[in-house]
């Protein structure tokens, strides 16, 4: 891959607006290393007769980027929980290295913070609390180069993994983001990494303060905590059976809750006059589910 492409500008990191014409937002979220079920919500718009495919099954079984005017959004917490946390990952680098710059995003969740706080946060025998150093330190770098954010400007919405009472500023949000990787790597390996790793934890609150009641950083509050009066914000992080809409923010973390039944898992799109799932039914097909329009 060329190097200059692995650098995403500012203004692209922060926004499609830098991209040319208006392409639809096809976000996923909350993955958590369910690999064939993030294939199958990600295949979805190829299955449906009224849409382009975002995606498609390449010779070699692997999902291709299709070369349409989409933007895919992998919305946080691609990791942990399932098998295939890696693989998810190793998912994201190839359609990110195939499509052009910005078309291809990640929006840091909860769970990835695992990787910057492995000393920080108790956590059981998952992916982020088993990654070496080579992973966490690739995903540090992953955040300098601006291929890893907390949420950029869509058409309408700011997407971001769980949101905030306020909303969610992409640029100050992804800025602080980067400041927190650089001051990490600085002690990744070193006699100094755990307490680095404290200092910034406590340094970016509004990022990582763990918890559920309003004090809670922009990547752990849930859908509830929001007003239906919150800036406009489309998020995962809560999980539910069907995308829901509390007020200005549109929610679609789909995987998790469907895993034991037929169908269910789906993305959101956000075009510029309209937001809407693509959700699988218990036969294979996909259901659309308008969530706003005008």
């Amino acid at each position: 891959m060329d190097a200059s492409r692995s650098i995403l500008s500012a203004k692209l990191r922060h926004s499609i607006a830098p991209l040319s014409g208006e392409p639809t937002v096809v976000s996923l979220s909350d993955v958590h290393g369910h690999l064939e079920a993030a294939r199958s919500a990600l295949l979805a718009p190829a299955d449906h007769p009224d849409y382009e495919p975002v995606v498609t099954v390449g010779e070699d079984g692997r999902l291709e980027w299709a070369g349409n005017d989409y933007v895919l959004a992998f919305n946080g917490d691609l990791v942990n929980r399932g098998p295939d946390s890696a693989a998810v990952l190793e998912l994201v680098d190839c359609l990110r290295e195939r499509a052009p710059a910005g078309r291809v995003r990640y929006n840091i969740g909860n769970h990835e913070t695992g990787l910057f706080f492995r000393d920080v946060y108790p956590s059981d025998d998952c992916f982020t609390a088993r990654a070496t150093e080579s992973t966490v330190r690739a995903f540090l770098e992953s955040v300098l180069a601006g291929r890893v954010t907390v949420a950029f400007e869509g058409h309408r919405y700011v997407h971001t993994h769980a949101g905030h009472p306020d909303g969610v500023d992409p640029v100050t949000a992804n800025e602080a983001l980067a400041e927190a990787a650089s001051r990490l790597l600085e002690g990744l390996g070193t006699e100094d990494d755990e307490r680095i790793q404290r200092a910034v934890y406590d340094a970016f609150p509004n990022l990582f303060a763990a918890g559920r009641d309003a004090s809670a950083g922009c990547l752990w509050l849930k859908l509830e905590r929001l007003p239906a009066d919150a800036p406009r914000q489309l998020v995962g992080h809560t999980p539910s059976e069907r995308p829901r809409r509390k007020g200005n923010v549109i929610a679609g973390d789909l995987i998790g809750t469907n895993l034991e039944r037929d169908g269910g898992e789906g993305v959101l799109l956000e075009a510029p006059g309209e937001v809407l799932a693509l959700t699988r039914s218990a036969d294979g097909g996909v259901e659309r589910t308008v969530l706003e329009r005008g």
